[in-house]
Formats: structure tokens, sequence, C-alpha cells
């Protein structure tokens, strides 16, 4: 079942980069969202995989840049050796940088676009 998602996190480790056997781009990363706090306070990790234009552009996030991602959320659950395990990953349409770690300004972040509008905040 897929959803319909915006989430907005951090990097786990800088986009990897490759291309179809068609030669169209395809990045991949791993994206940490955070919610409650104090004791309560819990990560939920999130695979994305990004097609075409936004790769390229994905493909210049690295670890720890803040991100906002727009796209088509669904879960696998595969058999592991110490059990079932669950994977949350989005096929992302849209892909925003929000605050890179580094200590670039905001202007000179990378964005695929210059349309701030779909930002939903």
């Amino acid at each position: 079942m897929l959803a319909n998602v915006t989430i907005i996190g951090n990097l786990g480790k800088d986009a990897e980069t490759r291309a179809t056997g068609k030669g169209d781009p395809i990045a991949r990363f791993s994206v940490a969202t955070t919610h409650g706090y104090g004791e309560r306070k819990r990560s939920t990790w999130w695979s994305v995989t990004v097609f075409g234009k936004s790769a390229e552009f994905a493909g210049q996030l690295r670890k720890g840049d803040r991100v906002c991602i727009v796209g088509d959320a669904y879960m696998d659950v595969w058999q592991g050796k110490d059990g079932e395990r669950l994977t949350l990953s989005i096929d992302a349409r849209e892909v925003k940088a929000l605050s890179p770690k580094s200590e670039r300004a905001p202007s000179e972040a990378p964005s695929h676009d210059d349309d701030d509008s779909r930002i939903p905040f």
C-alpha cells in the first residue's frame, strides 16, 4: 500500500548515485526523522530513492543535511537472521535541501528548482 508523505529529517550518510541501463540517474540515501521528547524521543529511518533530475540534485546531499522529502511511502517486511524485519521506504517526487550541515549560507544550499511554495509550512 502506498501513502503520499512529506517528511523533514537529516541524511544518515552521503547520497549514492548511479545510472540505469538507459542512463537515467538514480539516487539513494537514508533520512532520520525524530519525534517525541526527553526519554520518549525516537528516530525513524527512511530509505529514500529518487529518479531523474531530482536524483541529479540529490547526489549533492551529504550526511547531516536537513531535507524535505515528498513522495510515495511503502513498507517492506522481510526475514532477517534475527527474525522479521521492516524497512520504511519512499520513492521521492520532490527533494528540497533545508539547511545543510556544512556552514554554507541558506542561499547557497543546493536546490533543484526555485519554487519554495511546495514546502508545507
